[in-house]
């Protein structure tokens, strides 16, 4: 007599394609010992207005309230509809994003007493932002009910075991996507390095420190390339009022939000990926850059920066605010073509660590499970 499969959930506010990525990557790894589901609060999101997740044949999607704002949806009815879809679905294993919400609290608490205490998914370091002790403390307790950790980088796994799992297993590989999907997307687009411009794809948030890679575009010597942009946000108004003061208006193309398609034909084609986050836990948007063999110039505190970028190797990685430092390093890569081939070599070679096969191995690992994604 076999056991039944092991029923394996991921708990997020909402998700994309990047999470579908990583389910179906475990659902591949787990075969016929295993199911997954995607356990979603909402579909909507005043912060990240993604797409709807696509539909999966190998992974079950379970939404508690489709059509509403996350941000309108509160604790209590979260609690109760946790609980019900959980107990509905025979839910195994339980990965959860989103301790701080207190109904995530509750369900925690509540699955570690049956004996199936969950797994917290974190990609938050100490380094993102100024810490207060009593906030501190009270992280420690709300992550007292979960059994292990499921971390995006060193730092991510160096906070969590500040903040109490000093015991715990914790896992590396939780933020990653489909490389082969990425690179599916921009299939065919190919030009030649001169032809190549700058590009940041972000939202148009303060942490995101747009306006670094705006004035270093500006103090690098005279180049024939654009700097495009893919994303928009609150500060719109005020990085194009930045463009025009600069007077770098005829070579910056704000391109707006755009599909996930466009940014990888954009990625495809770009000379490098600008990234001066001045606050930024992980950046799947390296993991993009890195399906696609693309250069990265990236802020010292970009999680990312951990495992998928190395300094001359396939990129820079810099102080967020040195903008003569930005202007230099994005002057070598549009002056230097064997320097820029060579980083694109590097990124090629990382891409296996920004996978969802990534993902998926961590995920067995935390469940005792044998066997991996080839």
């Amino acid at each position: 007599m076999t056991s039944r499969p092991c029923h394996v959930a991921f708990l997020w506010d909402q998700s994309g394609d990047y999470h579908m990525d990583r389910a179906e990557a475990v659902a591949c790894a787990l075969g016929e010992r295993g199911r997954v589901s995607i356990i979603e609060i909402t579909t909507r999101s005043r912060v990240y207005d993604w797409p709807e997740c696509r539909p999966s044949d190998q992974v079950s999607r379970i939404t508690l309230f489709p059509g509403k704002l996350a941000e309108d949806v509160g604790e209590l009815a979260t609690a109760f509809a946790l609980n019900a879809a959980i107990r509905r679905a025979g839910i195994d294993q339980l990965f959860v994003a989103g301790y701080e919400h207190p109904a995530r609290f509750a369900l925690a608490v509540w699955q570690a007493l049956k004996g199936r205490a969950p797994v917290i998914m974190l990609d938050s370091k100490f380094d993102d932002k100024p810490r207060h002790l009593r906030l501190e403390l009270l992280k420690r307790f709300l992550l007292m009910p979960y059994r292990a950790g499921f971390a995006s980088g060193a730092r991510a796994v160096a906070y969590m075991r500040f903040l109490g799992l000093k015991r715990r297993p914790i896992a590396v590989g939780y933020d990653t996507l489909s490389i082969e999907r990425m690179r599916t997307l921009a299939q065919g687009v190919a030009p030649p390095w001169r032809e190549r411009p700058f590009l940041i794809v972000a939202r148009m948030v303060p942490k995101k420190n747009i306006q670094t890679a705006l004035r270093a575009f500006a103090a690098m010597p005279r180049t024939h390339r654009a700097l495009r942009i893919c994303g928009d946000g609150p500060l719109r108004e005020t990085l194009a009022a930045e463009i025009r003061d600069l007077g770098i208006a005829d070579r910056v193309v704000l391109l707006g939000s755009v599909s996930q398609e466009v940014v990888a034909r954009e990625m495809a084609g770009a000379l490098c990926l600008v990234l001066p986050s001045s606050e930024e836990q992980w950046g799947l948007v390296v993991n993009e850059a890195l399906a696609l063999g693309l250069p990265i110039i990236a802020g010292d505190n970009v999680g990312a920066k951990d495992l998928l970028i190395a300094n001359y190797v396939n990129g820079f990685i810099l102080n967020c605010d040195d903008i003569h430092a930005w202007a230099l390093a994005m002057h070598a890569l549009d002056t230097d073509e064997a320097l820029w081939r060579r980083f694109v070599e590097g990124s090629h070679d990382r891409a296996h660590d920004a996978d969802s096969a990534r993902f998926a191995d961590a995920v067995l690992e935390l469940l005792g499970l044998q066997g991996s994604i080839p």
